[in-house]
């Protein structure tokens, strides 16, 4: 978790790929363009340290192993 104090905040936030013009992308200075995707996902349950090995991580934390991203 993080939490930030913000007097003012900004966003941008789009789908699919990058509105270029045709001059962009045709001219001889030409340059990739496209989407890096990010997925978030779970890894596997990392005990606290100074936790007994004998307590068993419990089924809602160890069955939290799913993709959170698309």
């Amino acid at each position: 978790m993080l939490a930030l104090d913000l007097t003012e905040a900004s966003v941008k936030i789009r789908t699919g790929p990058p509105g270029d013009d045709e001059s962009d992308v045709d001219g001889p200075d030409r340059v990739w363009a496209g989407v890096l995707p990010l997925r978030t996902v779970t890894g596997e349950p990392e005990p606290c340290p100074l936790l007994p090995a004998d307590v068993p991580v419990p089924a809602r934390v160890r069955d939290r192993r799913v993709s959170l991203g698309a």
